[in-house]
């Protein structure tokens, strides 16, 4: 069994209807929002049943040439996870704990065309199933 939490989160930052569409991974050529997951996880806990308490890092970033609707796009998802009370997993890998903002938004870079880069990183608990061998 996977960890589908990626996509669960996702799929609740969908729910918002923003202006720009929503992927995992790179962001498009056009504008959009990616989300993807970052350096600096770490096992909080391990427990005998094999689960293990993890805090895991995630980057939402957009790309635009409006400056005012990527804040306004990312202030919303701040606002709506930091507010989260559930985030259920589709698939039973984990149990949700919360998520904080470990970055407010910040501006990445600009390319020529008048493109903005900016990003909003996350920090998410959660308790996941480790699986070990299996048939």
């Amino acid at each position: 069994m996977s960890l589908d939490f990626q996509d669960m989160l996702m799929n609740e930052v969908d729910t918002l209807k923003l202006a720009y569409p929503i992927r995992a991974g790179a962001l498009d050529v056009e504008d959009s929002i990616a989300l993807n997951s970052i350096a600096g996880g770490k096992t909080i806990k391990s427990y005998y049943d094999g689960t293990e308490q993890k805090a895991l890092n995630y980057e939402f970033s957009i790309k635009t040439k409006d400056q005012k609707k990527a804040i306004d796009s990312l202030n919303a998802i701040s606002l709506h996870l930091e507010a989260a009370k559930h985030l259920p997993s589709g698939n039973s890998s984990y149990d949700f704990d919360g998520i904080k903002t470990t970055n407010e938004s910040f501006f990445c870079r600009r390319r020529r065309k008048r493109v903005l880069f900016l990003s909003l990183d996350y920090s998410s608990n959660h308790y996941s199933l480790l699986i070990l061998g299996g048939k």
